[in-house]
């Protein structure tokens, strides 16, 4: 099935242009809590400005690639895998992957203009929905494709698990940090939209254009994906980059003979907020050869200019015994510390009358723990006061969530208080007090704020 239309609502652009197909697959068994999933820019752009401004390979060149492509495919025991840079031979890769056992898909066709995205699953996908980057940012490539972020919601077995399989805009153009980072943060808002439940695994993986080992900046433009994602990441094997001129002879040959560029830009991420994979889950980059040319050491050996991450992740499933219900309750006495935040006025006046407001969530369900008291004139408040969230009782089976949302309180000029920003956290679910920050984002700054808290668990008597 092809769908194409398009509508402009909330910020977002939402392009369909997306083929889906789906199969039977009787002798497929999936083993509870465990999964493999790969991500992979397969770098299958149609030349159409010139290899100076765009590299890119022929027809002909891209056509032997994908036959390789294919081949290799069907020696792959990954359950997922999540495509970049299909704009070209759509047919041919989907028929590829079908033959490869990857049947259940949704996949781009709209070549260069499209997104270039495809999720394809060993595994029935019950959903879908693909949001376009704004194309009015900084960057002038935004206006020559329809990148943006594709999720799926797959069925495996009696679990699901969600992905967001995004291709953020390229380091090519001045000012395209801030563009990525607005991207991370669509990304996390559609996340949160979604509601998932706490207890599915979330992945988030793609070509985010992010090089932890940037000189200069790298690791802490990397920290700020993570943390505007509100995402963590895997041990990782291998190769120490996804794009590899001293790896990979394919990317080699777009530059000339003694350039090099090593770059880390692809990632296998897992929500913070919902299940948590077990430490035992690795990720490695690896250097695929194409089949039909196991000898060569040539850029015809390479499958694409991108390394694909491949990840075998283990995750705890629903308790089959779980303690019965009368097991002992908690409840949460957070200490709400200190922060920074920005001044979220309209007009900009300079310092915030910040307040913030502590919800706790128990399973999806929401509930209000209190408030802090409003400190005047101030972008570095500093409360140090306990909210008691003791209305609201768990068990130490219970997905427990503990969220702030920070306020300008401007009541008295405008109304209303200015929405600063909002972070969550998870209760630990070891059962012991913790500590730490989150990141105060989706508010109405230009920055993201920090807060600082603290959290005690309280057995309740009797219980």
């Amino acid at each position: 099935m092809r769908k194409l239309q398009s509508d402009e609502q909330d910020g977002w652009l939402y392009e369909y242009e997306f083929e889906t197909g789906q199969c039977e697959q009787d002798n497929l068994v999936p083993t509870p809590g465990q999964l493999k999933v790969m991500v992979f820019n397969m770098w299958l752009i149609t030349c159409v400005l010139g290899t100076d401004m765009a590299p890119c390979q022929s027809t002909s060149e891209r056509e032997i690639r994908v036959d390789e492509i294919a081949k290799w495919m069907k020696t792959r025991d990954e359950d997922v895998i999540l495509v970049q840079e299909l704009f070209s031979f759509h047919d041919q890769i989907r028929d590829g992957m079908i033959e490869a056992s990857y049947c259940h898909y949704v996949a781009t066709t709209n070549g260069n203009l499209g997104s270039g995205l495809a999720i394809y699953s060993k595994y029935p996908i019950e959903e879908h929905e693909f949001r376009e980057w704004a194309s009015w940012t900084t960057s002038g490539e935004n206006f020559l494709d329809s990148k943006g972020v594709l999720y799926a919601k797959i069925r495996k077995g009696g679990e699901h698990v969600h992905f967001s399989n995004l291709h953020t805009t390229s380091t090519t153009y001045s000012g395209s940090q801030s563009d990525r980072e607005e991207q991370f943060r669509l990304t996390r808002r559609m996340i949160d939209g979604k509601h998932i439940n706490t207890n599915e695994l979330v992945l988030v993986g793609g070509d985010m254009n992010t090089n932890k080992y940037a000189y200069g900046n790298g690791e802490e433009i990397y920290r700020g994906m993570l943390q505007l994602l509100h995402a963590d990441v895997f041990d990782t094997g291998g190769n120490r980059y996804t794009y590899d001129t001293e790896a990979n002879a394919l990317t080699a040959s777009k530059y000339d003979e003694g350039v090099t560029h090593q770059e880390l830009l692809d990632y296998i991420l897992y929500d913070q907020y919902s299940v948590n994979p077990f430490d035992e889950s690795s990720c490695e980059i690896i250097i695929p050869i194409a089949p039909g040319f196991p000898d060569s050491t040539g850029p015809e050996s390479m499958l694409s200019d991108h390394l694909p991450v491949t990840c075998n992740i283990l995750y705890p499933t629903a308790n089959p015994n779980p303690p019965p219900s009368d097991g002992p309750m908690f409840f949460a006495e957070v200490t709400v510390q200190r922060a920074s935040v920005c001044d979220a006025d309209s007009a900009g006046g300079g310092y915030s009358d910040p307040y913030v407001d502590v919800r706790i969530h128990i399973n999806d369900s929401e509930h209000e723990c209190g408030k802090t008291s409003t400190i005047d004139e101030t972008n570095d408040p500093a409360w140090d006061e306990t909210i008691s969230c003791s209305n609201v009782q768990f068990q130490a089976t219970d997905r427990v969530l503990i969220s702030f949302y920070a306020y300008d309180d401007d009541s008295f000029l405008s109304g209303g208080p200015d929405f600063i920003g909002t972070g969550v956290t998870a209760v630990n679910p070891n059962g012991e007090d913790f500590a730490g920050h989150v990141p105060l984002a989706y508010g109405n700054c230009n920055e993201n704020g920090q807060l600082y808290y603290s959290v005690q668990l309280n057995e309740v008597q009797g219980s």
